[in-house]
């Protein structure tokens, strides 16, 4: 009998455990960004891609329609300069490659998908301490995966 409550303790408290580990995301929250603080990034002048690392990514959320709202990716330049870049993509769907930040694939943004008009004032999910810091890169743009 002993072992049976032993057993039924245990599973409690393993069933605790996974419930509290998983609940432990970092909640988001829109957060609007006025793009006037910050510089706009400059891409590599070769050739038609610039090549980016992936740091993070933050989804926009779709049920927030009336704003005018972003995924934001976090990138590092991964060719001259290793600058970190804030990417604000209009579109909504996340892509696959952007998921997951510590796949292998190679991610770039392309030339010819960089907004040149684009709003002041972006929405973005992220924690709620987050911030860009003074100087910080942007653009607006999709990314790419590249392919061999």
């Amino acid at each position: 009998m002993k072992l049976n409550k032993m057993k039924q303790s245990s599973m409690l408290l393993l069933l605790l455990t996974l419930l509290l580990g998983c609940s432990n995301k970092t909640p988001v929250q829109g957060k609007v960004i006025s793009v006037d603080s910050f510089k706009k990034a400059i891409l590599d002048n070769n050739g038609n891609y610039t090549e980016v690392k992936i740091l993070k990514t933050y989804p926009s959320q779709s049920e927030h329609s009336n704003e005018r709202v972003a995924n934001l990716y976090i990138c590092r330049n991964a060719m001259a300069s290793n600058d970190t870049i804030y990417v604000f993509d209009e579109s909504n769907k996340v892509p696959s490659f952007a998921i997951d930040t510590s796949s292998d694939v190679g991610i770039s943004i392309d030339k010819s998908k960089v907004k040149i008009n684009y709003p002041k004032e972006i929405t973005v999910f992220v924690p709620k301490q987050f911030t860009m810091p003074k100087g910080a890169k942007y653009i607006f743009a999709s990314l790419t995966a590249l392919t061999e």
